[in-house]
């Protein structure tokens, strides 16, 4: 059979004959499987539902920029029930078809089982299409047939995730899939320490990844100008920030970013001020390039976190930068702009070139609104360089995707050529990723936001009320805890948590060397993991503080 003539969506969805007409030619579902594959050349394919091994409807769609499921371009009403030859349906195909039909009247289309390993097994694999489209799982119960014809609109793609993508109570095992967290320690452990979070991606986010890999070809890629204008518009609508598209310098991760700034900019024997309790591979830059790092810690009020003016202003006086973070990592300070006009005038005062890490600036508790330094004033953002991502907020670390905004030309070209041979392309995944993160992916982080914000508040009301010693404010922003421990008398809290109860925290040694009596834990979790990680800690320090113990 040959549909080289249907070329547009209503020559398909509106002559129902044409389809009915090919039904003697598909007797059968083996007969139906090779039509399928000579039209998938054609950029067509066709849909089938089936009543045991007899084709008793059609359905077509047409191919659209090498998508397995470009455009639905019609669908007749069929109801017809599992032939019992396989477990398996079409999930993500059926779940758009569902969602679409429903939309017109509650009409539905249910696919036979058979029919859809048949597709997987002879069609998608064989080709090399993706695999990763037809994952199977969901049957819906047969419902009256409907006569008439369902016209069904546009689909603007065809891979559509599970609905476990937005239900944050799942515990995704992530064990064998190479993640570094869930690697360091061994199998009983509870990793709560990599500042990943353990929840799906968003589902417009794993769309786009696998309408990106419906594409055979895996070349090196650039950001696109939609990217770039995303972005801008991004930081207009969330910040009142105005950039430009030039002004963003793409990079695979925010750390080759900062080291990067810190090249151009300084020579060896400059001053770098750092504010301590602060990422680890923020304290350590400096030292990669002979610089002088100067410490100008936080210190913690009955309120929270704060830093000394007087001390900072010291500092910054011998110095030539400032590496600054936020939202802090690890407390989840998140700077007031009162607060950083004061840094921000000091660095104008001595020159100061600030580097600053605001790569958790989505992920902001109690209807506060992430500053960034360089939106202050026109001085800041000519001195500042600007770190941020897409990986924090919308989990999407290991895609390698990062961006600097760099408003002074010069030093923008001289960050440029810095790359010296050891910070090459952006991941071609990671682009889509962060386009379709900051396009489409809104609402799904409003919930994450809600959802953290909650394990935050059940956090410090478990702890108030059943581990006392271990003190912490709760975080304005990121999904991260800093827990103080000293009142417990343990030598080294992250050894001991590791081995009495087997929870693998973030050592607080990582984050300056005075702070070995904290730990810091990453909340980014279900709450079931959340509360396996409390209980754990509860008995181990209950056994520790037991009359007798060692």
């Amino acid at each position: 059979m040959n549909l080289s003539h249907l070329t547009t969506r209503d020559e398909i969805a509106t002559s129902f004959a044409v389809m009915t007409s090919l039904r003697p030619h598909l007797e059968n579902v083996s007969a139906y499987c090779d039509l399928v594959e000579s039209q998938m050349r054609q950029g067509y394919s066709l849909l089938a539902a089936t009543e045991g091994d007899q084709v008793v409807g059609l359905a077509g769609y047409r191919h659209q920029q090498n998508l397995v499921y470009g455009r639905f371009t019609y669908v007749d009403d069929l109801v017809v029930h599992d032939s019992s030859r396989g477990r398996n349906i079409g999930k993500t195909l059926l779940k758009e078809l569902r969602r679409l039909a429903t939309s017109q009247g509650s009409r539905r289309l249910v696919l036979d089982t058979g029919l859809a390993n048949a597709l997987a097994q002879r069609f998608y694999f064989r080709n090399g299409m993706l695999a990763a489209a037809m994952h199977f799982s969901e049957i819906l119960p047969s419902a009256p047939a409907v006569s008439s014809v369902v016209d069904l609109p546009e689909a603007t793609s065809g891979y559509h995730p599970p609905d476990t993508a937005t239900n944050f109570d799942i515990v995704h095992d992530r064990s064998g899939t190479g993640s570094t967290k869930w690697s360091r320690y061994q199998a009983d452990v509870l990793p709560m320490w990599l500042a990943d979070m353990d929840f799906a991606a968003p589902p417009e986010v794993l769309r786009a990844v696998q309408t990106r890999l419906a594409h055979p070809v895996l070349g090196y890629a650039i950001p696109r100008d939609d990217l770039r204008s995303q972005i801008v518009n991004d930081m207009k609508r969330k910040f009142d920030w105005q950039i430009l598209p030039e002004d963003i310098v793409f990079l695979p991760g925010v750390m080759p970013g900062v080291n990067m700034a810190l090249k151009a900019h300084l020579t060896p024997g400059d001053g770098v001020v750092v504010q301590p309790p602060v990422y680890g591979p923020m304290l350590s830059a400096p030292g990669h390039w002979n610089l002088e790092r100067r410490l100008s810690p936080l210190f913690a009020t009955g309120e929270g976190w704060s830093f000394d003016e007087a001390a900072l202003e010291a500092e910054l006086s011998r110095s030539r930068a400032l590496l600054f973070c936020n939202p802090q990592n690890p407390t989840g300070k998140v700077f007031s702009r009162n607060e950083l006009e004061v840094v921000s005038q000091l660095c104008h005062k001595h020159d100061i070139l600030v580097i600053s890490n605001e790569s958790h600036c989505d992920l902001v508790f109690d209807g506060r609104r992430h500053v960034p330094m360089a939106s202050l004033s026109e001085d800041a953002a000519q001195r500042t360089v600007t770190m941020m991502s897409a990986s924090k907020a919308y989990n999407i670390a290991g895609l390698k995707t990062a961006f600097a905004i760099v408003q002074n030309n010069q030093l923008r070209i001289a960050i440029e050529s810095s790359r010296l041979g050891m910070v090459d392309s952006v991941n071609a995944f990671g682009l889509e990723a962060t386009l379709a993160a900051f396009a489409g992916a809104e609402r799904w982080k409003t919930e994450m936001l809600a959802y953290l914000q909650a394990n935050r508040d059940h956090l410090a009301e478990t702890l108030i009320r059943r581990l006392p010693k271990v003190r912490f404010f709760r975080p304005e922003g990121t999904f991260l805890a800093w827990l103080d421990c000293s009142q417990l008398g343990l030598a080294d809290p992250h050894a001991f948590f590791l081995k009495n109860a087997k929870v693998g925290f973030s050592a607080g040694a990582e984050f300056g060397d005075v702070y070995r009596q904290h730990v810091r834990l990453n909340f980014g979790c279900s709450r079931a993991t959340l509360d396996t990680c409390l209980d754990r800690l509860e008995q181990a320090i209950h056994a520790h503080e037991a009359p007798g113990a060692p």
